[in-house]
């Protein structure tokens, strides 16, 4: 997982730098539709296991970490182990889970929190919840969680 968490780390850096650089202001659904179809886009086929659009979701279903009464919960953006996979899969474990928060200056803790028992309960997937300011000072911050533990609270810090 190494060489597609290192291509997505230079990815959420990028796309940072081009919307600084342009002042680009949006909030926090069209930051995730502008990155999904831009930057993450690029990647498809640069690792083996990311090889399709069609394994890319934004706001789609995951099953939740409790029995807090629903089953399943949405999340911002998902890159699943096969195309077209959902919570109702056989295997409905993602590759990847990004949580996204737009103006808050720091990781959301609830994202990260839910992030980090969901990949305990799911070692295969990797988490990561990313702030962006582009609103005043442009900041980015992004924790990296696998194995059921934050790994790198400061992945990104820009």
């Amino acid at each position: 997982m190494q060489n597609l968490l290192d291509l997505i780390q230079k990815e959420i850096i990028s796309f940072f730098t081009t919307i600084k650089n342009e002042k680009w202001f949006g909030k926090e659904r069209e930051i995730i539709s502008r990155f999904a179809f831009s930057n993450l886009l690029d990647l498809v086929n640069a690792d083996a296991r990311f090889y399709s659009p069609g394994q890319i979701g934004i706001e789609v279903r995951v099953k939740q970490i409790d029995d807090s009464g629903k089953k399943e919960v949405c999340k911002d953006l998902v890159v699943w182990k096969f195309p077209y996979q959902t919570a109702w899969s056989q295997d409905n474990s993602p590759l990847l889970i990004v949580e996204w928060k737009c103006n808050n200056k720091n990781i959301f803790k609830g994202d990260a929190d839910w992030l980090e028992e969901y990949v305990r309960q799911n070692p295969a997937t990797i988490g990561i919840a990313v702030n962006i300011d582009n609103k005043g000072e442009y900041s980015l911050k992004a924790a990296l969680i696998e194995n059921g533990k934050p790994v790198d609270m400061e992945w990104i810090n820009l």
